[in-house]
């Protein structure tokens, strides 16, 4: 979004954006839902939704604030920076407890047997990729 210069390429920057974010919210409400009591694990997922309370009101202040000392490009380009910095601490957690579970052989790594091309192929009906190409505009 930040190096934009035209509708097509923004519209294109907010999927990636989006598909990201989303992406984020679901891997926080499993992460929070695997380790969280049943009775405690509403106020958590509460938790995770405050941002967007937040951004209600600071959001315009920021906006503001980018556009007076800077350019609305580094509004966005600044996330690029943020989000990394303030997801390190999970990838951390994420990283040593897989590496806590591997030595402990709760995870084990199996090999599937299938090709690349069989592995493409499970992949693809997995996802129900064949509907997908049903619904592009061809």
């Amino acid at each position: 979004m930040a190096v934009c210069t035209n509708v097509q390429t923004y519209c294109a920057a907010q999927v990636f954006y989006w598909t990201g974010m989303n992406g984020m919210d679901y891997v926080l409400n499993i992460f929070i839902a695997d380790t969280s009591l049943l009775k405690n694990r509403l106020i958590w997922l509460a938790i995770t939704s405050s941002p967007y309370i937040c951004n209600t009101f600071a959001g315009p202040k920021l906006g503001e604030t980018f556009l007076k000392h800077s350019t609305w490009q580094w509004g966005y380009g600044s996330f690029a920076v943020i989000t990394p910095f303030m997801c390190m601490p999970f990838w951390a957690i994420f990283w040593t407890m897989s590496r806590k579970a591997k030595k402990l052989g709760i995870i084990t790594k199996e090999k599937s047997g299938r090709s690349v091309g069989q592995s493409v192929m499970h992949w693809f009906t997995e996802f129900d990729g064949k509907s997908f190409i049903q619904r592009l505009p061809l």
